[in-house]
């Protein structure tokens, strides 16, 4: 029997893991024993929470998981009549000339750049292992 070389001891594998948010939802479900969905919903607060630190909690942030795994995370403001609370309001009458169907009630979502939690952003590191010198082979 010939043995065949798979690797050979010059050559260096990198093993990457999965480090993205969804991956996090699936290991924090399973962990906590909760669904997938509120595995998401507590990373989505915690967006929010962080959001909340960096600029202040008078204003009001909306965090969300995409499918494809991003984050989005937005200042929201509500549309009104009479502006009552600068940080989590717009009146009508401010947003009539760049938004004519804009009614009292509805929200304007201002995207701003997410704000990592500690966890999330050490989770999120990119993790990779080098192995050199090994070999194998098929006998």
């Amino acid at each position: 029997m010939t043995s065949s070389s798979l690797v050979e001891g010059g050559t260096t594998i990198t093993l990457e893991t999965d480090r993205t948010l969804l991956t996090l939802a699936a290991k924090l479900a399973e962990k906590q024993m909760m669904s997938a969905q509120d595995a998401i919903g507590e990373i989505e607060q915690a967006f929010t929470r962080a959001a909340e630190a960096e600029h202040g909690p008078e204003y009001l942030f909306w965090a969300k998981i995409g499918k494809d795994g991003a984050i989005s995370v937005a200042q929201v403001l509500k549309i009104v009549e009479v502006l009552t609370d600068q940080y989590r309001e717009v009146a009508l009458s401010d947003l009539r000339n760049n938004f004519p169907d804009a009614q009292i009630g509805q929200f304007v979502v201002n995207a701003i750049d997410p704000v990592h939690p500690p966890k999330v952003a050490h989770w999120l590191s990119p993790r990779a292992t080098d192995i050199s010198g090994l070999d194998l082979s098929l006998t």
